[in-house]
């Protein structure tokens, strides 16, 4: 069963990592003196580029949210198979 919750776990962090990217590429842009970041073009500023590509990683949710949605439906699945085994077999 840890098995079930790890990889479930894995999935849901495999589904928001690019979001996750994309609000530290936020939050940091104003701490380091980038004041214009946007998906236009990298900022002039010593971590521009760097920030740029975090926040441009965002797009990369509309990849990762929807395969991983499909890939926590089979894991359900999976475990409730393994569940009615596991209690099949008890009895």
């Amino acid at each position: 069963m840890k098995v079930f919750l790890r990889l479930a776990i894995l999935t849901i962090v495999y589904m928001i990592a690019p979001l996750s990217l994309s609000l530290l590429a936020g939050i940091l842009a104003p701490i380091l003196g980038c004041e214009n970041l946007n998906e236009g073009f990298a900022p002039e500023c010593p971590a521009g580029e760097t920030l740029y590509t975090m926040f441009v990683a965002g797009w990369y949710m509309f990849f990762t949210i929807p395969t991983g949605l499909v890939a926590l439906k089979i894991l359900v699945i999976a475990f409730l198979i393994y569940l009615f085994r596991k209690k099949r077999h008890q009895r």
